[in-house]
């Protein structure tokens, strides 16, 4: 679906908002919002239909904040104010009427049919891999990595394509299913084909920043991640990462706050309200980790890394008990890829089961004698 309405332009099937020929930038839920009241103009969409949009039939406290969040971006991006409505008009307690006049655009050049039909394939495929890479487990990621493979086989120009294709490779090196060095080293070159269709990416930037941190080139890393800031202030997963370098570099009330920025920002992505757990567990905030860490895995039930760090602070607070029970429900769901393992024997180890702890750096130790397996979760 292509709706113009004033200056701006909505391709439903791109994902993309323009002002005059500009593309705006617009992250996905304030853009569905948008497609959502685009498709009944002049008709009242209750803020459940919305919740049911967004986030399917989950629900969470969260969720006002969530949706009050998206539609306030949304506002901003087009230039307006709630009190003074020429587009998006608020009907107290129930939702929200697109108000302004819309029409469908003649197809010509560039945003043919035929271009159109490529680029929205191209798009549901990364937004495919996008979903499943964001749960860090080896079997999405592989899956993931053909997602996007198959993006830019069908749109070449898709700089988001190569992002997602590069954090693939920049999680397997995580994971300990690659050897880090071929790993990087595949990232950075999709990285670089990235950054020569679109140098202003920020996700690119963003990714550019993750590698140089897992290069410990601490400053470069810095100076990419503020570019990224800079190209994209609203952008949560830019804060979400940028926590995780100030926790690197010792940072730690910068890291919190720049991951309670990811958090606002998007409330409801398990992959920010994570990186917010693991900013406080660094930060030796160990209740607040554990605070937050049960409101994420409230969000995503079937994530086991924020369990790692709910288990690691329990062990601090000296609650062993519950720090054994989120590690082994974190084991369950993460299956038993070298991280995990590595995970799960330090938490072993520090709540007294030696001998679980010691079956894991055997089970380790003989796994790297026949494939790779790398050497810090033994450690």
């Amino acid at each position: 679906m292509r709706v113009e309405f004033g200056p701006f332009l909505a391709d439903s099937d791109r994902g993309e908002l323009f002002k005059r020929g500009t593309r705006l930038r617009l992250r996905a839920q304030p853009f569905q919002v948008l497609i959502a009241l685009l498709e009944k103009p002049g008709e009242i969409v209750t803020r459940e239909e919305l919740r049911r949009r967004l986030w399917g039939e989950r629900t969470f406290a969260e969720f006002d904040v969530g949706l009050n969040s998206a539609v306030s971006r949304l506002r901003e991006v087009l230039g307006e104010s709630s009190h003074k409505p020429r587009l998006v008009e608020t009907i107290p307690k129930r939702g929200y009427r697109f108000i302004g006049p819309v029409s469908s655009p003649k197809p010509s050049g560039k945003h043919g049919p035929g271009c159109q039909r490529e680029n929205s394939e191209a798009h549901q495929a990364y937004l495919k891999g996008h979903h499943l890479i964001k749960r860090h487990t080896p079997s999405n990621a592989e899956r993931a990595l053909e997602y996007f493979r198959e993006a830019i086989r069908l749109d070449p120009n898709d700089v988001l394509s190569y992002h997602g294709a590069a954090l693939y490779y920049l999680l397997a090196a995580l994971m300990g299913e690659l050897r880090p060095f071929d790993a990087l080293t595949k990232a950075e070159d999709l990285i670089t084909r990235g950054r020569e269709i679109d140098e202003n990416s920020a996700m690119l930037q963003n990714t550019l920043a993750i590698l140089r941190m897992d290069q410990w080139r601490w400053e470069e890393s810095e100076v990419a991640f503020r570019r990224a800031i800079e190209l994209e202030p609203e952008n949560p997963h830019v804060r979400m990462m940028y926590s995780h370098l100030c926790c690197f570099r010792g940072r730690h009330d910068e890291a919190v706050r720049q991951g309670k920025m990811g958090v606002s920002l998007d409330p409801l992505d398990p992959a920010t309200n994570f990186h917010l757990v693991k900013s406080c567990y660094y930060a030796r905030r160990f209740e607040q980790a554990v605070d937050s860490g049960r409101t994420a895995i409230e969000l995503t039930r079937d994530f086991p890394y924020t369990r790692w760090y709910v288990a690691w602070s329990l062990v601090q607070l000296g609650d062993k008990e519950g720090a054994w029970n989120a590690a082994v429900e974190a084991r369950a769901l993460g299956g038993r890829q070298p991280l995990n393992e590595g995970h799960f024997g330090y938490v072993a180890a520090t709540c007294g089961y030696l001998a679980e702890a010691r079956e894991v750096v055997r089970e380790l130790e003989e796994r790297g004698r026949g494939e790779y397996s790398p050497g810090l979760p033994i450690a």
